[in-house]
This record gives structure tokens, C-alpha cells and sequence, in this order.
């Protein structure tokens, strides 16, 4: 009788996860990889349209929205933090180059700060596909050290080839193309990324809730190439140092990991951080409101380098000369 006893309630457990999403020592089956299509898009840029306008029509179908969930205990109590940040599809297979915030996050609450690693992040794809779905991303790595994190659409994209939908081609149409050359003070620039997404969500206290997604441009000029190390102290990474430069392009919290881009629309840098007075003290909100701290693109390239050689796994990106464009 305890037999039959004991296998009825092993059965019942079965079923219970079969069923009603049961789970033992943490199990979750994931839903397997869709297949989406995308229309093809035609770009046509208008020579006399204002500068933003122009980098948007070259540039802006490689900048996404990340919306980014951490669980973690503030106060003893246990809280969903989302953050809204943005980032940049680096090739047609769709890895994503962003900030580390999207991956390891953090919230301070009194003295004390709590720290967590990102159980839920997804992308927007930007305004041209009109599609407000959150698409799963995958973490392939991210390095609070230098700020930078990488990760990988879920999902297989695919994008038709022409207006007729005659063929697909695997991936993504739009990604961004690095530039090679350097950064000179007196250049003009724009930075793309999702501007006011936390503030038009509120308080977020759900991925579900975010439901305002919208893409935003801003020009400027390189300010200072390098930034002082003086101030701003030079990042390292493997064996070799790389300072930031800074940009008078404004940017908010939500648009890290976006891209900042030249008058060609190739990525001069990805959005690191905007700069606090040094007469705020202790206030969070005195910002410079114009001036933006970027990595460089040689930055950006070394650490994905170094993660495609660590996966053993090719990450593919492109980089473009005045002159001349080489993969």
C-alpha cells in the first residue's frame, strides 16, 4: 500500500509540472526560438534634411531599446528592479553591444547599495519597424570593469530581401558600421538611444508595464578627445589603456549603450555616462547638461575581440575607413 501510495504522489508531481509549470530544484523549460520576418526597408536619405535626420536614416535601425529586470533583496525586501537603457546591433546575426548596467545592475537605498545580476533583459527594435515587442535577448558577457556588456537576440530574424517578398536573408538588415578613423575635437556627431523611456514608464515594476518606447537623436560636437585622464581616469583592459572622450551630443541614463555616431553614420563610440558637476555634492540630479563621456570604438572592438576569443565562438563586426570599408 505505500507503494501505490508513494507512486501516486510521484505521478501527481509529474503531472504537476507537466501541467501547471511545476518546477523542482528551480527546472524551467525555455520556449524554443521563433522565426521572425521583417519587411525590407528602403532608406532614402534627403540631402537637405537637418543633420539628425540624416544620421536617423543611416544609422538609427542599429539602435535598440533595453529593458533590463533584476530580482534582489533592498531592505530586506525582495524587489523587481527594471531599468530602460539602450544599445547597438553590431552585425546581421544580432549580438548587441550595450552597457554593463543592463546586465549587472544596482540601486542604492539609504547608505546601503544592492547589487544584482540581470535574470530578464530584452530589446525594442527601433522606430523604423514600428514592433514594440520585447525580443528576448541572451547574455554572452558583460565586464563592469570597462562598463560594456554583450548579448545575442534570442529569436532567428530574418528580413525580406525586396518590397515583393520574393526571398529572405537571415538577420538583421540594419546593424552599425565602426568607424576606424580618429576622433578630432570640432567634429560634428549624434547620439541615438532610448531618451525618456524611464520617465514615460514611471516607476516600472514589471517588464510587462513598459509600454512607451521611443527612439530619440541629439547632435552635438566632439568636445574633448581624449577626455582629461586627470579627471576622468583611463579605462584598462588586457594590456592596454583607452581614455573616453566626450561629446557635447546630450544624453540621459536610458540612452547608455546607445551609439554616438559621425556625419557618415558609422559608430564613433557607444554612450558611457553623463557627467555630474563637481558642485552637486551628494545630489544625483546636477548634471552637466551637455557633455556626454563615450568609449571609443577601440575600446569597444578590443572587448569584443576578446569575448569571441574566450567562446571561441566568431563575433563578426565591421569597421570603415574615409576611403574604404573592410570587414
Amino acid at each position: 500500500m505505500k507503494t501505490k501510495i508513494f507512486t501516486g504522489l510521484a505521478v501527481a508531481a509529474i503531472l504537476c509540472m507537466i501541467l501547471s509549470g511545476c518546477s523542482f530544484s528551480g527546472y524551467r523549460q525555455e520556449a524554443a526560438p521563433q522565426n521572425i520576418f521583417k519587411d525590407y526597408m528602403a532608406i532614402e536619405s534627403d540631402a537637405t534634411a537637418d543633420f539628425e535626420e540624416q544620421i536617423a536614416d543611416k544609422a538609427g535601425g542599429s539602435v535598440v531599446t533595453i529593458i533590463s529586470s533584476a530580482n534582489m533583496r533592498v531592505n530586506g525586501e525582495l524587489s523587481s528592479i527594471v531599468n530602460i537603457f539602450s544599445g547597438v546591433i553590431i552585425n546581421r546575426e544580432g549580438y548587441v553591444i550595450t552597457t554593463s548596467q543592463s546586465a549587472y545592475t544596482g540601486v542604492s537605498a539609504g547608505s546601503e547599495r544592492y547589487e544584482a545580476e540581470a535574470n530578464e533583459v530584452y530589446a525594442v527594435l527601433p522606430d523604423i519597424y514600428d514592433d514594440n515587442t520585447h525580443y528576448k535577448l541572451r547574455l554572452i558577457d558583460y565586464d563592469t570593469q570597462i562598463g560594456l556588456a554583450l548579448f545575442k537576440f534570442y529569436d532567428n530574424f530574418y528580413f525580406y530581401s525586396d518590397a515583393a517578398k520574393t526571398d529572405t536573408v537571415q538577420g538583421f538588415q540594419f546593424h552599425a558600421t565602426f568607424s576606424s578613423e580618429n576622433v578630432a575635437v570640432g567634429n560634428r556627431c549624434a547620439a541615438i538611444g532610448n531618451s525618456i523611456g524611464n520617465i514615460l514608464n514611471g516607476e516600472a515594476l514589471s517588464l510587462n508595464s513598459i509600454t512607451q518606447i521611443e527612439q530619440t537623436i541629439t547632435s552635438g560636437f566632439i568636445s574633448a578627445s581624449p577626455a582629461d585622464p586627470s579627471v576622468f581616469e583611463p579605462l584598462q583592459y588586457g594590456d592596454s589603456s583607452y581614455n573616453y572622450f566626450m561629446t557635447s551630443a546630450p544624453a540621459n541614463l536610458d540612452m547608455y549603450g546607445g551609439g554616438l555616431f559621425d556625419e557618415n553614420g558609422y559608430a564613433i563610440g557607444i554612450l558611457a555616462s553623463k557627467i555630474v558637476s563637481d558642485n552637486s555634492g551628494s545630489s544625483a540630479g546636477d548634471y552637466i547638461t551637455r557633455a556626454t563621456l563615450v568609449y571609443p570604438t577601440a575600446l569597444v572592438t578590443a572587448y569584443i575581440d576578446n569575448v569571441s576569443a574566450e567562446t571561441q565562438k566568431v563575433i563578426p563586426y565591421t569597421t570603415a575607413r574615409l576611403s574604404e570599408v573592410e570587414a
